[in-house]
């Protein structure tokens, strides 16, 4: 078993004479790639403008870290934090099993099934409200009434009810599509309604995988129906658009709850949020191959055009 251990111990002050003693924080991140470096970053960086200074160590909990690495557990507790920061769905799964006293904030996961029945954790989630994603078609594809969303049941069937409740108030119609694997969403793509003019998924991996997804993307293009994409990289794929988030900015959401845990606010007192900041990105050639108008400042508004 292999797990990496960033003993990377940051005193994060104004540099200048605070008398206040540090609030110690063990960061448990699921990987050392871009998006977590981005979190960490904007973090640090936030919590240098704030009286109460951190001190942070940081470790990584990849996928071959078992939930009783006893060593890794030991190393954590020896540090005595006062919160824990985790990152992504492994971390945070590590934490609840592990930390059932100490506080947990958590980010970079898609929804709040880790821990919203978690006394002791707060959460920035990933997934945009149902609300915001229809009032995004409308500003994108005024004229695309009738949506179809691919999701899992067992996941999403709260989300997709609130759809069916909003929807009257945006002029769409719902088509919800049960899938619960890969093959599922292939064989539900031979028998969509004729009346489908837009596609949406939730993200969910239990059926979305590289392969799917580009039998989904297949679908859009060959049927002149477009695909409102999960992130950037579907929209650079050939979906019409996705919304996107600031991920310098989770990193700020995510100081200003370890700030509320270190003046002693309770975690459960402290309300699971979403990312405050929207981006949205836009395929130029979808839209053209779709026939669907790209007005100007639409274009000028996006985060990055393909």
């Amino acid at each position: 078993m292999r797990h990496v251990t960033l003993f990377l111990t940051l005193y994060l002050t104004l540099l200048s004479a605070y008398a206040e003693p540090a609030f110690p924080v063990s960061a448990l991140i699921s990987s050392n790639s871009k998006i977590y470096q981005q979190v960490l970053d904007a973090m640090v960086l936030h919590a240098q403008n704030q009286q109460k200074p951190i001190k942070l160590s940081i470790h990584i909990i990849d996928q071959e870290t078992t939930d009783n690495d006893t060593a890794l557990l030991a190393k954590i507790k020896a540090e005595s934090p006062l919160a824990l920061l985790s990152l992504g769905s492994a971390a945070t799964r590590f934490a609840v099993k592990n930390f059932s006293r100490t506080p947990i904030c958590a980010a970079l996961i898609v929804d709040d099934s880790l821990v919203k029945n978690v006394p002791n954790a707060t959460a920035i989630v990933l997934n945009f409200p149902v609300k915001l994603q229809l009032e995004w078609l409308k500003k994108i594809a005024p004229h695309k009434n009738h949506l179809a969303v691919f999701y899992n049941p067992e996941k999403n069937q709260t989300e997709v009810q609130q759809l069916q409740r909003l929807a009257g108030q945006y002029a769409v119609t719902i088509h919800p599509y049960s899938v619960s694997s890969t093959l599922d969403l292939v064989d539900t793509l031979k028998h969509l309604s004729q009346q489908i003019d837009v596609l949406w998924s939730f993200p969910d991996t239990s059926f979305l995988n590289p392969q799917s997804a580009k039998q989904l993307l297949l679908y859009s293009f060959r049927n002149r129906i477009p695909l409102i994409g999960v992130s950037e990289q579907w929209t650079k794929a050939g979906a019409l658009y996705a919304l996107d988030r600031d991920y310098s900015d989770i990193g700020r959401q995510c100081n200003d709850k370890l700030q509320l845990l270190a003046q002693g606010v309770k975690a459960k007192n402290i309300a699971i949020s979403i990312p405050e900041k929207v981006y949205y990105s836009i395929n130029e050639r979808t839209f053209e191959h779709m026939k669907i108008d790209l007005p100007a400042s639409l274009k000028k508004g996006a985060f990055i055009v393909f």
